[in-house]
């Protein structure tokens, strides 16, 4: 008994010195060609990836806005003379715009629709709503 458990330790040794032998090689191509940068400094990467993404994705958020007042205007929408009603909402409705931005734009073209001599003021109210956004 007493040269049958040194002969157990032995093997259990060898054993696992051949185990980690053979899975550190398995490894060594996968480390050898891997970027020499530490958790953190990949960590910090993505982040600095993401907040540019979500910075670019703001700035069309905002741009939005102001391309739809702009092609409102060009096409004369929001004149006394020309105030569609039926198309604005949709071209609202049919927009990236946030859902509180866009329930505010319904609001000040329903305001408009229900009082056509403030179309002025609310042009600007819309102006204001949509370019800062």
């Amino acid at each position: 008994m007493q040269k049958l458990i040194p002969a157990i330790l032995v093997a259990a040794i060898v054993a696992g010195g051949y185990y980690y032998l053979n899975t550190s090689e398995a490894l060594e191509p996968a480390t050898a060609t891997a970027p020499d940068e530490t958790p953190s400094e990949t960590i910090g990467e993505t982040a600095s990836q993401l907040v540019d993404q979500a910075g670019q994705e703001v700035a069309v958020l905002a741009n939005q806005g102001q391309d739809l007042m702009n092609q409102w205007i060009e096409e004369g929408m929001l004149t006394v003379q020309n105030f569609d009603y039926d198309t604005l909402m949709a071209s609202v409705q049919d927009s990236d715009l946030a859902q509180d931005i866009k329930t505010q734009a319904t609001a000040i073209l329903e305001e408009i629709k229900a009082s056509p001599e403030t179309l002025a003021a609310k042009i600007q109210e819309l102006r204001e709503l949509l370019n800062a956004n």
